[in-house]
């Protein structure tokens, strides 16, 4: 039996396109902000299951032009197109969420790409990744990070005998309505950015459009699972500036799973397309190419090294997928692939079961004080004293360090029982345990962040690779000092075991005849 989910809003302090439109909701009073006439959408009822990956907030005007007629044949994707994305994600079935940024060119010849220049919030650098059929009828993900490019074969593992699958079909709302899945949900406003304003005081230059919203639920019983894809797109109209939205152009998409990965695909995620471009000149066949890394100092150039779907697996911990495209979590950990090889001098330090007596000291004290010495004179890294960043700046900064990790270290210290291991084996657990952490009273929240601090210090220096650390700090990110009073506050609350486990690395740094816990 598929079991409901219930939940509690929190309000994000972001917004999206229309203010709270793409925001989850249980009532009408939770989408005041979105639009003129915010409403809570349950398009397939409000007795369908897993509510949390459906429901959002909508501009629903009680009057809608009749004209035109309603038709699943307009949910069709153009053959070619290109928008400005901006996505709203919410990983699990915390209430929290994310925006990501960036533009997404689709062409039915060739492929789909993604190009963000914003995960999760954070900036740094540019992250593109595509879908690509131009050079022969198997398909690829292709990722570029800098200088860096990757091939992936993209593939199905619930599909016998073709595990390689093809390009995305733009008509994937019409096959689902064919299959009997998806449903009209009604004609809705969606707002989109039509032109960019003109200096640093200027808006956007905005319309609101009516759209007609389509979706499409899949419930899998015998797994317990209820995946929902819906789409909006616009009737067909021009304003008097002469602008046209063409009928058919998708201006928003939200997909739902009741089985959400962090690491892979998020419980609700609503994607705002703007600056809609359509047919030639929306984006050329080289969009959707392998890119070669070049050397102009060596005037060489390389095409994109292909990695096999095992040694994918090894990196993310599944298999690629076509629709890992649109997804901000994935690209997250995607961007340092180019960096996951840890070099000799990384392996060495991560075999070494003690550090050398230049890293330790006789107390506490002592031993971070020295510590932090190391990470004060280390090259184009800012740091800062732990209780001078918030909780929310350490946590932003734990989820990026924890997507720049390199598998190969964790499996050096989790085979030798080394405590450097990490404690979370997936974003999801790593969520859990920040939202835990960040309703603490103020009894425990300054011994958590301590904990928190001696962490995420542990992991820079040792679960990335040197090309990781150095991809890390060119996100403009501040890592916190090492506390360096040792808390001996003690007591049933979690937070007291935690703290043990947070500096047990540090405790290591010790010399054994003054380790105390």
């Amino acid at each position: 039996m598929i079991r409901p989910i219930s939940f509690v809003l929190v309000t994000p302090v972001l917004g999206t396109p229309g203010g709270t439109c793409g925001y989850e909701c249980t009532t009408d009073s939770d989408c005041s902000g979105c639009g003129n006439d915010g409403k809570c959408n349950y398009p397939h009822g409000k007795d369908a299951p897993y509510l949390p990956t459906m429901v959002s907030c909508v501009d629903a005007p009680d009057a809608v032009p009749p004209y035109p007629d309603y038709n699943i044949e307009d949910t069709v994707w153009p053959d070619q197109w290109s928008a400005d994305i901006e996505a709203w994600t919410y990983t699990g079935w915390e209430s929290d969420a994310s925006k990501s940024t960036g533009r997404y060119l689709y062409d039915s010849r060739y492929g789909s790409k993604a190009v963000y220049d914003m995960l999760h919030g954070q900036k740094g650098g540019v992250m593109q990744a595509w879908n690509s059929n131009i050079a022969g009828s198997s398909s690829k993900m292709y990722l570029k990070a800098g200088d860096y490019c990757f091939g992936f074969p993209i593939v199905d593992p619930g599909v016998d005998d073709t595990p390689y699958i093809y390009l995305e079909r733009p008509d994937w709302m019409k096959s689902c309505h064919a299959a009997g899945f998806a449903r009209y949900v009604g004609r809705e406003k969606v707002e989109v950015i039509k032109k960019v304003g003109v200096g640093v005081f200027s808006d956007p230059d905005t319309k609101t459009i009516w759209t007609d919203h389509w979706s499409c639920n899949i419930q899998y019983e015998k797994v317990n699972q209820s995946i929902t894809f819906a789409q909006w797109h616009a009737l067909g109209e021009s304003d008097e500036s002469g602008d046209w939205f063409p009928k058919g152009a998708p201006v928003r998409i939200t997909a739902g799973n009741s089985q959400p990965d962090p690491q892979q695909s998020p419980r609700m995620n609503t994607v705002f397309h703007s600056m809609l471009k359509m047919g030639e000149g929306s984006s050329k066949p080289a969009d959707f190419q392998w890119e070669p890394n070049c050397n102009p100092e060596m005037t060489w150039c390389t095409q994109c090294p292909s990695i096999e779907d095992e040694a994918a697996r090894a990196f993310f911990g599944h298999s690629v997928r076509k629709e890992h495209i649109r997804s901000p979590a994935f690209m997250s950990r995607a961007r340092f692939a180019p960096h996951a090889k840890a070099n000799q001098q990384d392996l060495h330090r991560a075999k070494k079961p003690k550090p050398g007596s230049f890293f330790q000291g006789s107390t506490f004290q002592e031993t971070m004080t020295k510590l932090n010495v190391v990470l004060k004179a280390e090259s184009d890294l800012t740091v800062k004293p732990c209780d001078d960043l918030s909780m929310l700046e350490l946590h932003k900064l734990q989820r990026l360090l924890f997507d720049a990790r390199t598998p190969e270290l964790e499996q050096i210290y989790k085979d030798a029982g080394d405590t450097r291991s990490m404690s979370f084996a997936d974003v999801h657990a790593l969520e859990k345990e920040q939202k835990w952490r960040a309703e603490l009273s103020d009894d425990f929240s300054g011994k958590a962040k301590a904990g928190l601090c001696h962490e995420m210090v542990m992991w820079f220096v040792h679960h990335l690779s040197a090309d990781a650390r150095q991809a890390v700090k060119g996100f403009d990110v501040t890592l916190p000092l090492l506390p360096e009073v040792h808390n001996t506050t003690n007591g049933d609350h979690p937070v007291h075991n935690r703290y043990t486990e947070q500096v047990s690395c540090a405790i290591c740094h010790m010399l054994p005849s003054d380790v105390t816990v």
